[in-house]
């Protein structure tokens, strides 16, 4: 090639770079001017202003040449209509995150010009209106997540286009109608979360062909229901499988026995029936198992349940199971937490129960055709947070070993027939917020030393036998800003005077003992004569403290039902979550 022919090659190749250099920066500008438009990073400071160095921004990756590739802005305060962010001028765009903000608007559809984006969350936001249909457009996406905003609408047609995806997550929104079936053409899914939507009918079969997922959530759709098919065994890489909170019956398919990786299994609150198949005793990597409030489901538990060697959590509450409680369930050492409430189990406690030493949380309450006694082997649960065996129609006396389990919470042995006094000892109890034992046939006078337990919230004695005074210990030392914010002694034998320090409660039942004296005018206004009804010898002047509504404590908890419930949630399920 002469001389002349290789300057006209190189001023060619140089036309060329000049060319692509200017469209890069061209871009470059586009991109700096976007960001800067948008405000997010202040309208008034030397980063905001200092366009040219858009790329040092906070939240601002780019590549070599200047290009801006990601856009990393999670829980920074911005508050903005969507709408007002430019997309479009971000060609080179990868990864997107405004998760955790205060976003709100619609999700626009120049969104889908993102061609190149493979991350995109915008979780957590206040966002609404409809998914655009755009976003089928990102085609290269593998993670996408509009989860916790308000958007109400289908899932748009094309979802299947985004065949890269491996994690998919619409939680905690409004959309609705069907469960589209070609979602189960996105083949590389890890992870879908469907949750707390308003999707209606059954799960599509054809979401049983994801074989490589792992995590499926569907929960907290309560339109859904229909059964659930055989075909959910294909899944065989599940380790979390979530259907709780949904209309489904009919049985629960032994298939699920072949997900032999399934960490966690909820199928509660739903309308199963029958029993549970064998084949779920062989997932024995099963940390949890949850299928509480399925009313039709019964049967005897088999005890092959002793199988699943690895569960930290099991509930079965809120069902019809009968016969008796399983021994191998004393095989399950690692148990946090074991709950059968509320189901028709028959017989006494086994003792093999009394061998899960990691038991946080034991509830059995409400199986009324149990009987026996609570044996002394209680004292081995020294994890034990909280106890309920109310219900039951146990007999016999408290077993001095309850007195032992000083991580107690919570304990409640109501409607039982259980009889003797109240060990003095339980004032070992100090970390006790909730103590239930009424309606039962308790004698002798109360411990003093449960007025010194300084969480304590609730105390619920009524409907015993109990005599002596009331002890002046309950208000005379304020432990705590919730101590004793109920306390219900009704329905016993007490006597004497009625302490003055009980003013310093919030809420206060003694009706129906046969206590004497004059009850100060303070006591009645705050907490209502009804609640001193039923003591013939208990005098109050009713023209100087009147008849008006009760005055409750501003640090009255009353109606609290659910106090067990604040605690467990605050406590409870964190220390599940260390084992």
């Amino acid at each position: 090639m002469d001389v002349g022919c290789s300057g006209v090659v190189l001023l060619m190749i140089l036309a060329v770079a000049i060319a692509g250099a200017a469209k890069e920066s061209a871009v470059n500008l586009l991109e700096a001017e976007a960001l800067h438009k948008s405000g997010w990073w202040g309208d008034g400071s030397t980063t905001a202003t200092n366009i040219s160095a858009h790329c040092h921004w906070s939240g601002i990756i780019c590549n070599n040449a200047g290009s801006v590739t990601e856009i990393l802005l999670p829980n920074c305060g911005i508050q903005d209509d969507l709408a007002n962010f430019s997309f479009s001028s971000f060609p080179n765009l990868v990864s997107l995150d405004l998760s955790r903000n205060e976003l709100y608007g619609a999700i626009p559809h120049q969104i889908g010009a993102l061609s190149k984006l493979t991350y995109l969350n915008l979780s957590s936001n206040y966002l609404y209106g409809e998914l655009p249909s755009s976003l089928v457009n990102l085609t290269q996406l593998a993670q996408l997540d509009v989860s916790w905003n308000s958007i109400d609408s289908l899932i748009p047609t094309g979802i299947e286009n985004l065949t890269g995806l491996v994690t998919l997550d619409l939680s905690y929104n409004s959309l609705f109608g069907p469960i589209p079936p070609t979602l189960g053409q996105l083949s590389n899914l890890d992870s879908l979360d469907l949750s707390n939507n308003h999707f209606s009918e059954t799960i599509p079969s054809a979401l049983f062909n994801l074989t490589n997922l792992s995590q499926l959530d569907i929960h907290s759709n309560p339109a859904m229901g229909g059964i659930l098919f055989k075909e959910i065994g294909n899944l065989k890489c599940l380790v979390k499988l979530d259907l709780s909170h949904c209309g489904f019956s009919g049985s629960i398919p032994p298939s699920l026995g072949q997900l032999s990786n399934l960490h966690s299994l909820d199928l509660s609150t739903n309308h199963f029936s029958g029993t549970i198949p064998s084949a779920l005793f062989n997932l024995t990597n099963l940390f949890r198992l949850d299928i509480h409030s399925n009313p039709a489901m019964r049967g005897f538990l088999s005890e092959e349940i002793g199988n699943l060697k690895s569960l930290v959590e099991l509930d079965l509450s809120y069902g019809a199971f009968s016969g008796s409680i399983p021994p191998s369930l004393g095989q399950l050492s690692n148990l946090r937490s074991l709950d059968l409430n509320t189901n028709h189990f028959s017989g006494t406690i086994p003792s093999a129960l009394f061998n899960l030493t990691n038991l946080f949380r034991l509830d059995i309450h409400s199986n009324p055709v149990m009987r026996g006694f609570l044996s002394e082997e209680i004292g081995n649960l020294k994890s034990l947070g909280e106890l309920d065996f109310s219900g039951l129609n146990l007999s016999g006396a408290l077993p001095s070993a309850l007195c032992d389990l000083t991580k107690l919470v919570s304990l409640s042995g109501a409607e039982n027939q259980i009889y003797g006094s109240i060990p003095s000892e339980i004032g070992n109890l100090k970390y006790l917020e909730y103590l239930h034992l009424g309606s039962n046939r308790l004698t002798g006078q109360i411990p003093p030393t449960l007025g010194n337990l300084p969480f304590l919230q609730i105390l619920n004695l009524s409907s015993n036998q109990l005599t002596g005074p009331i002890p002046t210990q309950f208000g005379d030392n304020i432990k705590s800003k919730w101590y004793l914010s109920t306390l219900d002694l009704s329905h016993n034998i007490l006597s004497g005077t009625v302490p003055s320090s009980l003013l310093q409660l919030g809420d206060v039942d003694l009706s129906y003992n046969a206590l004497e004296g004059e009850l100060p005018c303070k006591l009645v206004i705050q907490f209502g004569s009804e609640r001193f009804v039923g003591n013939p010898h208990l005098r109050h002047d009713s023209t100087l403290c009147g008849t008006s509504h009760p005055i409750l404590h501003h640090r009255s908890w009353r109606n609290l039902v659910g106090v067990r419930n604040n605690w467990r949630i605050s406590n409870l399920y964190p220390l599940l979550q260390e084992s």
